[in-house]
């Protein structure tokens, strides 16, 4: 009967001992936190009044934007697609952008479809600059970072020059991998919303010669929550809300 016990007992310690070492080796799951709504509001214009929304594919890509007015209407929406982890078409509905790259991952073109007209925009690279142009109505020139990861300069000489100053603190959009094309497009083509919604945190930025600053808020999780924009002649209030998201490499 004491042999009995005595195995009984040994069985039990070896059971809890399994039980110990699987949850020892269960693998930490590290997750980011992903814009999923950003509310942008004005006082003194109403009409500009609207929400960001942002879906995001299995690979943490941005996969849909939506931008809604506040009675629900739905302003623009564009459909994102990549290959091998780049933007290779973003369809705004009545414009579809296509991107092309060269075999390093550079973006090399831009191709914007209207209905059955086509434009192609050879997109020239400068290694040493660190910049992208293109001519379309005017030569339009992005500055990048020293890695090209995120905007520092957009000119266009229809003109339009805005330069954007920034921090090494994490911004809106810390945790989700850069796109050149996107950048491009969006802050180039669509307006100044897109230069607060950033990797790095944005202090401010000049644009054709209105100086901008920033007033950044955050959470407990040290998230930006808030983004006042103001210049001299207005104000606007940008509210993120986040999703958390298991973060992995591509």
């Amino acid at each position: 009967m004491k042999a009995i016990k005595t195995l009984c007992i040994a069985l039990l310690a070896l059971t809890m001992s399994c039980s110990s070492d699987d949850d020892t080796n269960t693998p930490n799951v590290e997750t980011g936190f992903f814009p999923k709504k950003i509310t942008k509001t004005s006082v003194t214009d109403p009409t500009v009044n609207r929400s960001f929304n942002y879906t995001y594919n299995t690979d943490n890509q941005i996969s849909n934007i939506s931008i809604v007015l506040p009675g629900g209407e739905v302003f623009r929406n564009y459909n994102l697609s990549y290959n091998n982890g780049l933007l290779t078409q973003l369809d705004a509905e009545t414009i579809v952008y296509s991107y092309g790259y060269t075999i390093e991952g550079i973006l090399s073109n831009i191709t914007l479809m209207f209905g059955t007209e086509l434009v192609i925009l050879s997109v020239n690279h400068d290694q040493t600059a660190h910049s992208y142009s293109f001519t379309l109505e005017g030569t339009t020139t992005v500055t990048l970072n020293s890695d090209e990861t995120f905007m520092l300069m957009y000119e266009n000489d229809s003109p339009s020059n805005t330069t954007i100053g920034y921090t090494t603190i994490d911004g809106v959009f810390t945790d989700v991998a850069p796109q050149v094309a996107l950048q491009l497009t969006l802050a180039g083509f669509q307006g100044l919303d897109y230069l607060f919604f950033h990797p790095f945190q944005v202090q401010g930025f000049i644009h054709n010669g209105t100086e901008w600053t920033l007033t950044n808020t955050r959470d407990d999780n040290e998230n930006i929550v808030t983004v006042v924009a103001s210049s001299p002649f207005e104000s606007y209030t940008y509210t993120i809300e986040y999703e958390q998201r298991e973060l992995h490499n591509l």
